[in-house]
């Protein structure tokens, strides 16, 4: 999901009209379509080759009996997989993020286009930034894991390097699932329409008639100027 969002952050961030348009609700149901489809058949081996085993009264655990190619074909897999999502939230975050720079640096004389990003789509995109960051840093430990496994799957496991394996694996999957729970926090702390919609929902929950804020408009129209955000009329002739 944080690869398909930084794709549509980067169309968005482009300066070139014709990049946006492909950032629209169509392109992101048809890749959330095509992406499903494409792990739900590749992880049809999983109902093949996988055993649901009880080992306590109230314990079950996933296991597989195949040590040959199998073995091989699911750690590789698990390893390229997780390398190449890596690197591509890397390279798309840079990508934004330049995007963006250049679009900030261009004098408004010199601009081609009518419009530039409005504020909501920076502070989604800055928010983001913070998503893929958190993500990446909490994937490390995880994707060691896996590159280990893979390097030493063909070796004998001491209990030493059970242990270590072990160590590394339950460590990584608890860091890991940080990302899942921080995204309230994160969009709490840096964008402010979020929290503006946030007071007004507990506002509303509680029975409060949230008032509006003076000078909304105008604050909404002087963003708009500072983002470089032009409105065009269409006068009948």
């Amino acid at each position: 999901m944080l690869v398909l969002a930084s794709i549509d952050r980067l169309l968005l961030s482009s300066e070139n009209v014709e990049t946006r348009l492909y950032s629209s609700r169509r392109l992101a149901y048809f890749s959330l379509s095509v992406s499903t489809c494409f792990w739900l058949i590749f992880f049809v081996h999983v109902l093949i080759e996988f055993n649901i085993e009880q080992v306590g009264p109230f314990l079950f655990i996933c296991l597989f009996y195949s040590n040959g190619f199998y073995s091989i074909f699911l750690s590789n897999s698990t390893t390229i997989f997780n390398l190449l999502l890596f690197v591509l939230m890397i390279i798309l975050s840079i990508f934004s993020f330049k995007n963006v720079r250049q679009n900030r640096l261009i004098p408004r004389q010199q601009r081609r286009t009518f419009r530039s990003m409005h504020k909501k789509d920076l502070e989604l995109l800055r928010c983001l930034y913070f998503q893929d960051l958190i993500y990446l840093l909490t994937s490390i430990l995880l994707i060691f894991h896996t590159i280990y496994g893979t390097i030493i799957n063909n070796q004998i496991h001491t209990s030493s390097i059970q242990a270590f394996k072990n160590f590394l694996l339950n460590l990584g999957v608890f860091i890991h699932h940080i990302p899942f729970s921080i995204n309230f926090f994160i969009y709490l702390t840096i964008s402010k329409a979020f929290r503006h919609e946030f007071k007004r929902l507990i506002y509303r929950i509680c029975g409060i008639q949230l008032r509006r804020i003076q000078g909304e408009e105008e604050n909404i129209q002087q963003n708009n100027v500072e983002m470089n955000v032009v409105s065009i009329s269409v006068v009948p002739i």
